[in-house]
């Protein structure tokens, strides 16, 4: 037997740090072999082989079934399964026919989830507050359901499917008092959505289709916390370890370099930099939501803090097309094209409609020493429609770039 694979969650606590291996025998069979790292660790293995039993007589006559599971020394051994995960298929299926038919199978996903794990009713108990911390919700007054036992982890990605089936490789983390289901449905809907950076998504609603409130999702959000401290308690991860063992910022030019586009909502004193949320760019990419609440008057995007080329493809208010209401500081702009020559560049919205609850947006940002010739003609071509800019740009570096592609071509055809 030889050992091909092995990844450690170590950043635990001792009771719950583990060594995962994939092996494989003198004949190519393979398993999975799970062993405790720290003797402190052997009960936690051990419940992984009961949670196999109580799940798998849980799902008898369903589609589901629990990845086989036996105890060796130290660990468990677990079967080896190939296939494609719940959330590959959902992937495959928004490819062939389109983002509805996979919403309307996760939405499927969803309920088969509910039901499942709703046979009693949720009462919060001194368990549940060890791992969870207090609920921050009126459990009584949102009606709130639960099952016996709970594998939160039954999120898309820890499904395999083969043959109309689906087998769950992932039920290290269960337990067997009160958990709303609400809460499973809350971890499937963010994993998928928001974690996975799947923005294509933002106009569907799962939470609320699913009747989670957003009182619910804090209380959730909260649980999600308390539970990353219960997994490491008495242990500080290497990630946390910053604040302890950094000696301090040090202040750094990231002139050209757009990691983030940062938004500043004014809730009355002004933007401010705690006021502000961050929205990573990709590729010169980036798109999002935001959230907007109750006595926002206006926004502040930033889209970097040097001078770039932007292109905006898509910035509205609760549906409503905001670019040519957008104000520009430090910039030209001719329709969706916007030009800052200067550092500190930013997009206003004031006077945000009464009531707003949520922005969209999505840009494409260059560094305008990056910006493709191909891209800065055209972007000229647009503004040779609107003259009235034109003269402001006949020193810019974006016309450079176009006067060195506009030559580039009349040398191709002489």
């Amino acid at each position: 037997m030889k050992v091909i694979y092995s990844k450690f969650s170590n950043e635990r606590n001792y009771r719950f740090a583990i060594r995962t291996d994939i092996c494989e025998e003198e004949d190519g069979t393979r398993f999975v072999r799970k062993v405790c790292a720290f003797p402190e660790g052997q009960l936690h293995m051990a419940e992984l082989y009961r949670w196999y039993q109580v799940f798998s007589k849980a799902c008898e006559g369903t589609w589901l079934n629990y990845n086989k599971c036996e105890i060796i020394t130290g660990g468990v051994r677990l079967e080896y399964i190939e296939g494609q995960s719940l959330e590959e298929y959902l992937e495959e299926v928004e490819k062939e026919k389109g983002m509805e038919a996979m919403a309307d199978l996760f939405r499927k996903y969803l309920y088969e989830i509910r039901d499942m794990h709703s046979g009693q009713v949720f009462e919060e108990t001194a368990q549940f507050r060890n791992v969870f911390g207090e609920f921050q919700a009126d459990a009584k007054a949102l009606g709130l359901r639960c099952a016996p036992a709970t594998n939160i982890d039954l999120v898309c990605g820890n499904i395999l499917l083969h043959d109309n089936t689906g087998t769950v490789i992932d039920y290290e983390w269960s337990f067997d008092f009160p958990i709303p289901v609400n809460f499973l449905l809350y971890r499937n809907i963010f994993y998928f959505k928001e974690h996975a950076g799947r923005d294509y998504l933002r106009d569907y609603n799962f939470y609320k289709e699913m009747g989670i409130t957003p009182e619910e999702i804090k209380a959730y959000d909260k649980m999600e916390e308390n539970l990353q401290h219960y997994v490491c308690r008495d242990h500080i991860p290497v990630r946390d370890l910053y604040d302890t063992i950094s000696p301090g910022l040090i202040e750094m030019d990231l002139r050209g370099h757009f990691e983030n586009v940062q938004i500043y909502y004014d809730a009355g004193n002004g933007f401010r930099e705690e006021n502000s949320k961050r929205f990573p760019v990709r590729q010169k990419k980036v798109s999002g939501i935001l959230e907007l609440e109750p006595g926002w008057s206006a926004l502040r995007i930033d889209p970097g803090s040097s001078s770039c080329f932007v292109e905006i493809m898509e910035l509205s208010v609760d549906g409503q097309d905001m670019t040519e209401r957008a104000g520009i500081a430090g910039g030209i702009r001719s329709g969706q094209y916007l030009c800052f020559e200067k550092d500190d560049p930013a997009i206003i919205l004031g006077d945000l409609p009464q009531g707003a609850k949520k922005l969209a947006f999505s840009f494409q940002i260059w560094p305008v020493d990056e910006l493709p010739m191909k891209k800065a003609s055209e972007w000229v071509w647009q503004l040779e429609l609107h003259s009235r800019v034109l003269s402001e740009m006949q020193n810019t570096k974006v016309w450079k770039v176009y006067q060195k592609y506009r030559d580039m071509v009349e040398r191709k055809h002489e």
